[in-house]
C-alpha cells in the first residue's frame, strides 16, 4: 500500500492513508482518514507518507482543490448500475480513470479550478459528487484498498498511469446544475466507459470460444452465466457487447440454443453480478 501511495503521489495525486478495514470501531472502518484535520492539509510529501504509513491501512484520495497537488480531482461515486444509467442519460463524458467498487464505480475527473461543491445523492439518485467540502476536500477510497466486506477496490484497466491522468476530462459543474434537469428518454446515450477496442473484443471472443457450451441437463444455465461473467469481469464489456458475443460465438454451440430474451437476461445478470461482486 505504501508503494502505491508513493507512486500515485509521484503522478501528482493527493493521497493519504485510511483506517484498516478490520478492527476498531465499525463506523469509518476502512474509509476514514487516520489523520485528524486531513481536510485542511495540502498534498503530502514522500517523507510525510512514509512517516504516517501503518501496516494494514487503506489508501485514500484527497479530492477537490488541494494545495500542492499537481493533479487535483473531482470524483463521481456511482452506487450501482442505476447511477451509471443516470449518468449516461446526462451525457457525462467518459474518463479513463475509474475504480470498480463493491457496489459500483468511482469515476475521476480533473478539477476545473473553480469551486465544485460536494453533493450527496444528486437529484435523489445514487450518485455523489466528491470535491470541495465546507471544511476542505472530500475523501475517496482508492485502489488497492479493501472494503470491510473483503471486496477489493480495483482500478479498471489496471493501475493508473501518467497518460491516463493526462487524458482525464475536466469536470464540468454544468453537468449537475442546482436545478434538476428533466432528462428525456430520447436523448442519445454517451457511455461513461470508453468503447472497447477491436483487439479487446477479438480477445474476448477467442476466450469465449474456449468456454464450455450449455447442454440441457448438464447445468447449462451455470455454464452460460460463467461465460458471460468472464466477459463482464475480465474484459469489462457492457450488456450489449456481452449479448452480441454470446449470440454470435456461444449460443450456436448450446443444446438447445437460448432464446434471444433468455440470452439478453444472462448478459444483464452478468453485468449486475460483476458490479456487485468485483
Amino acid at each position: 500500500m505504501l508503494d502505491e501511495a508513493l507512486r500515485l503521489s509521484e503522478l501528482g495525486l493527493a493521497v493519504h492513508f485510511l483506517r484498516s478495514p478490520q478492527g476498531g470501531d465499525e463506523k469509518g472502518r476502512g474509509k476514514a482518514p487516520i489523520h485528524a484535520g486531513w481536510q485542511k492539509r495540502g498534498a503530502l510529501t514522500e517523507s510525510e507518507l512514509r512517516h504516517e504509513y501503518r501496516t494494514g491501512c487503506n489508501l485514500g484520495l484527497h479530492c477537490g482543490h488541494v494545495v500542492g497537488a499537481a493533479v487535483p480531482i473531482v470524483a463521481i461515486d456511482c452506487d450501482g448500475w442505476g447511477a451509471v444509467d443516470y449518468l449516461r442519460l446526462r451525457g457525462i463524458l467518459p474518463t479513463p480513470v475509474k475504480t470498480r467498487t463493491r457496489k459500483g464505480f468511482h469515476l475521476i475527473y480533473r478539477h476545473p479550478g473553480v469551486p465544485v461543491a460536494t453533493r450527496l445523492k444528486v437529484d435523489g439518485q445514487p450518485v455523489d459528487i466528491l470535491a470541495d467540502g465546507r471544511t476542505g476536500g472530500s475523501n475517496l477510497v482508492c485502489p488497492p484498498s479493501i472494503h470491510p466486506s473483503g471486496a477489493v477496490y480495483k482500478a479498471v484497466g489496471g493501475p493508473w498511469t501518467a497518460q491516463q491522468l493526462a487524458d482525464m476530462p475536466t469536470f464540468d459543474p454544468s453537468w449537475f446544475p442546482s436545478t434538476p434537469a428533466v432528462l428525456s428518454d430520447r436523448k442519445p446515450l454517451r457511455s461513461v466507459f470508453p468503447e472497447r477496442s477491436e483487439r479487446t473484443l477479438t480477445c474476448a471472443e477467442e476466450s469465449l470460444l474456449r468456454m464450455h457450451a450449455a447442454i440441457q441437463g448438464q447445468c447449462g444455465g451455470r455454464a452460460t452465466i460463467v461465460a458471460a461473467l468472464m466477459l463482464a469481469r475480465r474484459f469489462q464489456l457492457d450488456e450489449d457487447q456481452i449479448f452480441d458475443l454470446l449470440s454470435r460465438s456461444y449460443n450456436p454451440r448450446c443444446v438447445p440454443p437460448w432464446s434471444e430474451r433468455e440470452l439478453r437476461q444472462k448478459a444483464r445478470d452478468a453485468v449486475r453480478i460483476a458490479a456487485s461482486r468485483p
